[in-house]
């Protein structure tokens, strides 16, 4: 699990734009208020019941991915990879049984830097 700590310094860099919906390309994303993020895990690193969903096959919900907001229309996850030089930002396909991640952005600044 992540830790508190680096979840509120993470969602530190983007509250500002929190709560609003942006236009990226296809998508219509909505970044989550630090008090939505932990609720945002529900369905990708754990369920309702506070059990895990991360694995280490591919396909599985990885331990080092956050997720951050979403895709408006689709549900579709926008995360981050924690453990990853510049928290490169991904999106994958919600309900494919297998979770193949599409790179967004190489960093967290870079993406951001889209809605500023």
């Amino acid at each position: 699990m992540i830790k508190n700590e680096l979840i509120k310094g993470i969602t530190g860099q983007f509250q500002n734009l929190a709560g609003e919906e942006y236009e990226l390309d296809e998508m219509t994303v909505s970044l989550f208020t630090e008090e939505e993020i932990y609720d945002g895990q529900l369905g990708y690193s754990i369920d309702s019941e506070g059990n895990s969903l991360i694995g280490e096959n591919e396909g599985d919900w990885k331990a080092s991915w956050l997720v951050i907001g979403q895709d408006v229309y689709f549900g579709d996850p926008i995360f981050i990879d924690v453990l990853q030089t510049g928290c490169p930002v991904y999106t994958a396909m919600h309900g494919e049984g297998d979770w193949e991640s599409i790179l967004l952005s190489n960093t967290l600044h870079d993406f951001l830097v889209n809605f500023r």
